[in-house]
């Protein structure tokens, strides 16, 4: 599947949004696979967001922490 999306424009945004506070608005798992293309005005995924989320070093830790595996 990759393969075929990304000979389209041979790049792709993969984005999968997965439960409320991630946009989902029924719950079930799916994948977006978007072809981009530098004409496309779509910009970084950073660019959804107006601000990033600053966490102190032991939120950054603890977050660490329970993502390892």
């Amino acid at each position: 599947m990759m393969s075929k999306v990304d000979s389209i424009t041979g790049s792709t945004l993969i984005a999968i949004h997965n439960g409320k506070e991630a946009g989902q608005e029924i719950p079930h798992l799916h994948v977006h696979l978007v072809p981009r293309n530098s004409s496309d005005s779509g910009g970084p995924i950073h660019s959804m967001f107006d601000s990033s989320i600053k966490l102190s070093d032991s939120e950054i830790e603890k977050y660490f922490n329970l993502l390892k595996i």
